[in-house]
């Protein structure tokens, strides 16, 4: 009885995803925000992004991240929304987690 058990926990770590990370969201700016609708579209990108872009926010993983890209976009979609991010620039750890995200929403030139 102690295989399944077993199979269940190499599952459990390969399939990785977020499951003990949360990303609250901190506003890092004084200006208004215009919210965008729930489950609005962003980019989600490793790097700074070419162009007019200013950080509205950062989210920070209060666990082990999240290793895959698709389970972090929904992991801090309902905060960038809110915020009305158009991109968020991830940061990832030494295990090649998602801990640390910066929101940016682009500006007219």
């Amino acid at each position: 009885m102690s295989i399944p058990r077993f199979a269940l926990l190499i599952v459990a770590f390969a399939v990785g995803g977020c499951f003990t990370a949360s990303f609250p969201l901190t506003v890092s700016t004084n200006k208004p925000l215009a919210p965008k609708p729930p489950g609005c579209e962003f980019l989600v990108v490793g790097s700074m992004p070419q162009g007019n872009f200013e950080e509205v926010a950062t989210v920070r993983s209060t666990g082990k991240g999240c290793s895959d890209p698709q389970e972090f976009r929904m992991a801090v979609r309902e905060d960038v929304c809110r915020v009305g991010g158009d991109v968020v620039v991830t940061e990832a750890n030494g295990y090649g987690n998602f801990v640390r995200g910066i929101v940016l929403k682009k500006v007219a030139q």
